[in-house]
Formats: C-alpha cells, structure tokens, sequence
C-alpha cells in the first residue's frame, strides 16, 4: 500500500509539472503581448510595471485539465494586476473515442460571443472582457480577458454551503433572460451539435446500469426503480429522443449552454477572522452583509459551447444543481436550506420570466412552453447526469454523509428528474398535461417537497453542516470537463502535441481539482502546493496509516 501511496503523489507530481509547462508557455504567450502601445489599458497597466525592471509575470492555475487549462496571471509584485487565460486544448481529453469532441473553433466562438456581448451589455455582468485569441503550437488556441477581480469565486460554492445571496438570484434571472433574448446567428455553435446528436444512444443505453426491471432483489422497493420500470425503456427512449431532437433542431435563442453555478462567478464570501487571504496575510474580521459581498455582483464563464439553442434550456440548466443540493440537505434533517434553495429556484424563474415578458414580449403561452422545457433539461440533469452518471456528486454538500443517506439523496434526486422529464416529454401524464403557468410551478414544489418531506423523515437526528466547500480555501475553480469525466485525468507531454497524451488514474470517482481537498486537514490550513514534496515525515506518518 506504502508503494500505491508513492505512485499516487508521483502522478500527481507528474501533473502538477504539466500544470507548470503549460503556465511557463501561457507565461510567455501574454509577455509578448504586454507591450506599451497595446489597445487594452488593463494590459499597458502590466507592461508598465515589467518594464520597470523590479517584477515579473506569474501564475496560478486554477481549473481545467481535460478540455482547458485555465490560469489566473499576474504581476508578482501585485496580484491585482491580473488577466485570465484559458489554454484551449484540441479535443476533449476525457473522450477517449472522439465520441463527443469539441472543435478547436471553440476558441474562436467564445472570445466573438464575449465581445458581442461587451458591446450589447449595458450592465457588464454577462461576461468579462476579451483581449486576444492567439494560435499556440500543437493546435492550441489562447483565450486572455480580464481577471474580474470582484467575481471571483464560483457561484456554486453558496449552494454547497446552503446560503445563497438573493439578490444574486435575481440579477442573474434578469441577466439570463438578456441573455436569451440577444439576436443571434442561426448556426451559432454548430460545431458543438455533433456531440450533441451523438448523445442520444449513449442516453438511452443508460438505462439498463439503474436495474430498472428490478432483477437485484436489494432495491426491489426503490422508488425511482420502481417508477422506471412502470415507464419501461420504450417511452424512456422516445423521452431521450425528444430531449436530444429539441438540442439539435430547436434554433430559438442564444444558450450559454452549460450555466451551472460553477460556471456563474460572484463576489468572494467576506474573510472571517483568522482566514488567511490570496496572499497568505492574516485578514482582519470584517463587516459581513448576509455572509455576502456589497454589491450582489455577478459575472457568467465558460462561453464556448454556446449555441442557437432551445428557449428554456439554459434556465432547466441552471435549476437542476440548486434543486439536487436542496434534496442533498433534506437527507441531513436540514429543511430550512432545502426549501431556501427551492425558494431560490422560484425567485430564478418568476424574475427570469417577468424579463422575457416585459423587455422580450412574450405571452402567457410563451412562457407556459419555455418552463416545460426547462423543467424537462432540469429534470434530464438530475436523473442521467447527477443520478445515473453520479456527475458533480462530490461536489454535492454530502461529504461525510453515511453511504445509506446519500443513496436516499441520489434517489430523490433521480426520482424528481424523472417526473419532470415525464411532465416535459411524455404526453401520456394527464396530471400536468394541460396545466397553466401556475399549476407547473405548483407542480414543481410539490414534488420537492414530497421528496423533502420523506428523506427528512429518514433523518434520525439533524446533523450537523459540513464546513464550507473546499474549494473557496483552496481558491481552485471546478472545471466544466469535471462534469464529463470525474474519475481520471490525462496529461500531455510539455510540447502540447495530444496526439500521444496518456492517461492516468488520480483518485477514484474525483478529478484532480476535487482531489485537492485531500491536502486540507481540519483546521483548514494547506500546504504550499508550489513546495510539496515527500518528505521523510510523510512518509514516516504513511507508515503509521499501514500499521494501523
């Protein structure tokens, strides 16, 4: 096991320096772009300070590994002279088959969307700033924008924590629907649909690894099985089918695509006394409004599988991680946060439609058709991605959770997406089928609050919150290639050419931003990933966890 233990941190050594051979070329990329007479003045502002001789450009990465690699460069005298740069790799890494690839083009699509959005959003909240797309050696591509310095955290983390700024909330809900309401090509992001169409079997071939005929004696009385065997796998397919249909053919409006809370960024939760800030000084405690920063500030990422998608998909989207960690809390006796996240849910959609009708002109039947098909691509997230595929489980609030309650959360979880894809794609449930507006959202939280309702009454005793994701400590970021691949890795070699990437196992069921949490002892406190090496007292304390 000793021997197991020294090829795991070998392999995580191995990646940390691919992390470093990346950063040195993305380093040298942006050098060469800080000059004195660029049009950007956030990068003049850079160039004069380096060439005063007395600093120089650094980084720090923080997300990515399997589609991108993303780092936060800066001076290293002052860290609030930043940009952000997203090395783009060829293809998805996590796609070992080329089954779901994403084009280079990518690049090219976000970097336009952000500055067609610079120039139509009156409030700058939708995207950061873009700079400069640059071709890199290998066939790589070069995203640098502005580092948003006061939305810098990701927005998932006050989900995790079951405390989420409202009026975030509904700036987001506002911000969204200007969103979807910008004019937009219709063959925007074709290249994204390939992967798209190629979905479908691989859906529907899903069904089979939940047992739904109920041939394991030991789940005979799950619901959710239950439930899918009453469905059977015809209408299952036939929902899978019009789920994928509505993604390939349904060009209405401009989707993001992929706007979960991580991809969302906010101002950082204020320090409390005793945190440590970005640059290792201890910080003072400071005043906290609601556990929130001053201003609700929001900021959207992560353009680049944005398409001419349905009305409605972005919204479903969205809801669907709120509404699997409101369920997440209900299995620990916590139902004061998981109705808040579904009140969260709530104020999302009637601010988000309230903009579609009063600035996008749409009608009561508009709307009607928009939320039931939000709620089908909210309920196809929960049952395939989070259910099924256990996608974004470990970022989940149920770390430490017993295994039984956590398999009651996932089957809650599995059994809402279920009801929605039914309400949004089956026409055979004459319960929702000629609802109103209202009976759709009633709808909704009655369902959720079935499900809170029983997995509270499973809750022996409340348990106690877990601390606050990981992840604000670390200051790492969840990539989006997380939520295809969480169990592996794979690195290049320092040429960036893929055409012989390998692939290594870090961690199981984690990717190696998640698996960071494994350096952070109780008291919260990290080693200085920049200096971690084995040293004779970790091994030494390694071989006390084998005599134990």
């Amino acid at each position: 096991m000793l021997d197991g233990k020294r090829d795991e941190l070998t392999q995580i050594q191995d990646v940390m320096r691919d992390e470093e051979n990346k950063k040195a070329l993305v380093l040298d990329l942006i050098g060469s772009k800080c000059t004195s007479d660029s049009p950007f003045e956030k990068i003049r502002e850079i160039a004069a300070v380096l060439e005063l001789g007395e600093s120089i450009l650094d980084g720090q990465f923080i997300s990515g590994g399997k589609n991108n690699y993303c780092f936060k460069i800066f001076i290293d005298t002052d860290r609030s002279l930043a940009l952000y740069a997203k090395l783009f790799l060829p293809y998805a890494l996590w796609d070992e088959d080329g089954t779901f690839q994403f084009d280079i083009k990518r690049a090219v699509s976000e970097y336009d969307l952000m500055c067609k959005l610079k120039e139509s959003d009156a409030t700058g909240s939708l995207c950061a700033t873009p700079f400069y797309v640059l071709d890199v050696k290998g066939g790589n591509k070069l995203l640098i924008a502005e580092w948003a310095s006061e939305t810098d955290e990701q927005w998932g983390n006050q989900f995790v924590d079951g405390q989420v700024d409202m009026r975030v909330v509904t700036k987001f809900a506002q911000g969204m629907a200007q969103l979807n309401l910008q004019e937009v090509d219709y063959v925007w992001g074709d290249f994204v649909r390939p992967g798209l169409v190629a979905m479908s079997p691989v859906v529907k071939s899903l069904l089979s690894k939940v047992d739904p005929m109920g041939e394991d004696i030991n789940k005979a009385d799950d619901p959710l099985l239950l439930m899918l065997k009453e469905v059977g796998e015809v209408r299952y397919a036939k929902m899978v089918d019009l789920y994928c249909e509505q993604l390939k053919e349904d060009r209405q409006v401009l989707c993001h695509n992929d706007i979960h809370p991580f991809n969302i960024l906010v101002e950082p939760k204020p320090m409390e006394e005793g945190q440590k800030g970005e640059d290792g000084e201890q910080m003072d405690s400071s005043p906290v409004m609601d556990q929130f920063g001053p201003a609700g500030s929001f900021l959207i990422c992560d353009w680049e599988t944005a398409i001419c998608g349905p009305a409605g998909r972005d919204a479903g989207v969205f809801m669907a991680f709120p509404s699997a960690c409101a369920l997440a809390f209900a299995v620990q006796g916590h139902t004061e946060e998981a109705q808040h996240l579904v009140d969260c849910n709530m104020e999302f959609w009637d601010s988000y439609a309230n903009v579609l009708k009063t600035e996008g002109g749409k009608t009561e039947h508009d709307i009607l058709t928009i939320y039931r098909v939000a709620l089908g691509n909210m309920g196809t997230h929960q049952l395939i991605n989070f259910h099924i595929l256990g996608l974004q489980e470990d970022l989940l609030p149920l770390n430490g959770v017993p295994e039984a309650d956590v398999t009651r959360a996932k089957t809650s979880i599995g059994l809402v997406g279920l009801k929605l894809m039914l309400l949004s794609f089956d026409d055979s449930l004459e319960e929702t089928a000629n609802m109103d507006i209202d009976g759709l959202k009633e709808y909704y939280k009655k369902i959720m609050a079935e499900q809170i309702e029983i997995l509270t009454v499973f809750s022996v005793e409340r348990k106690p919150l877990k601390k606050p994701s990981f992840l604000r400590a670390l200051a790492r970021r969840v990539s989006d290639a997380s939520t295809h691949e969480e169990a592996t890795t794979r690195y290049s070699n320092k040429t960036l050419d893929f055409s012989n990437h390998k692939r290594l196992s870090i961690f199981e069921s984690m990717d190696f931003g998640s698996s960071m949490a494994s350096f952070v002892d109780d008291g919260g406190d990290l080693f200085d990933m920049d200096d971690f090496e084995v040293t004779d007292e970790i091994k030494r304390q390694w071989e006390e966890d084998l005599e134990d």
